[in-house]
């Protein structure tokens, strides 16, 4: 008979690719127009909304999002051996522009169903931390049973912020 090992909560994504002076101009043109700015920059679109750099389930202030449950039983994080403190990175010097993306989730969920009795100390959790280029600090958690990662079942964007990081630091959103 199988069980199911789920995740569910709130998630949060992004994903940072550079712009060149060039594409920064051609952004701040169609803004200062009023023009559509996908329009000009479709694959700079493209690019961001594909894979993201980080993925996951929400912790703030070191307090998980998210619950895992054993066929609908709730796991204690006290049986896991992960840090959910996001510690201290420095702030990225700024080489370049930047176009960033951000989505908060609702409603997430991911799972794995097993046929062999349930064993805790295979049940792994991840974390994953990113620092964005106008300073913000995120920390996400990801989960694995064994040699399986959870399948991603589904999530409901609650918001989703798009914005520039200029190499002087100013942040145009968009």
């Amino acid at each position: 008979m199988s069980k199911i090992i789920e995740i569910s909560g709130y998630m949060y994504e992004a994903n940072v690719i550079d712009l060149t002076d060039e594409e920064l101009e051609s952004f701040m043109s169609a803004l200062k127009l009023g023009d559509e700015v996908w329009e000009t920059n479709r694959g700079l679109e493209e690019r961001l909304r594909g894979d993201s750099i980080i993925n996951g389930y929400r912790v703030e202030d070191g307090a998980p999002l998210f619950s895992v449950s054993f066929d609908g039983v709730k796991v204690p994080f006290e049986k896991f051996d992960v840090s959910l403190d996001l510690g201290e990175e420095p702030v990225p010097k700024l080489d370049s522009h930047h176009l960033v993306l951000e989505k908060w989730c609702g409603s997430g969920s991911s799972s794995v169903e097993i046929t062999e009795p349930f064993s805790p100390e295979k049940l792994k959790l991840f974390t994953d931390k990113i620092t964005l280029p106008d300073g913000a600090r995120h920390l996400v958690v990801s989960a694995s049973y064994g040699d399986e990662d959870l399948e991603f079942q589904e999530s409901f964007t609650d918001e989703e912020l798009i914005y520039i990081v200029k190499k002087d630091g100013e942040v145009v959103r968009l």
